[in-house]
């Protein structure tokens, strides 16, 4: 198994995802521009050339104590196929 950051051009990674992995299938339009994005962060977990898995996070700018702007990863999506 092989653990990947994707980013701009790695949308091809996404055309073999297992079942389960994602709540409706990948649009690849839509999963290039997520990916093009510098917000938006997508770890997928590949197995035999298949995601089985998946990590999503998106980095947020917002105001700490004391009115200090300041950036934050936020893990928004975690998904892992059973095994079979």
């Amino acid at each position: 198994m092989d653990v990947r950051i994707l980013g701009a051009g790695d949308t091809a990674i996404l055309e073999k995802v297992a079942d389960s992995v994602f709540d409706n299938a990948v649009n690849l339009r839509l999963s290039a521009e997520f990916l093009s994005d510098p917000r938006h962060h997508l770890c997928a977990a590949i197995d035999d050339g298949v995601v089985v898995g998946f990590g999503s996070s998106r980095r947020a700018l917002y105001r700490a104590a004391g009115g200090e702007e300041t950036t934050g990863v936020v893990m928004t999506t975690f998904s892992v196929r059973a095994p079979s």
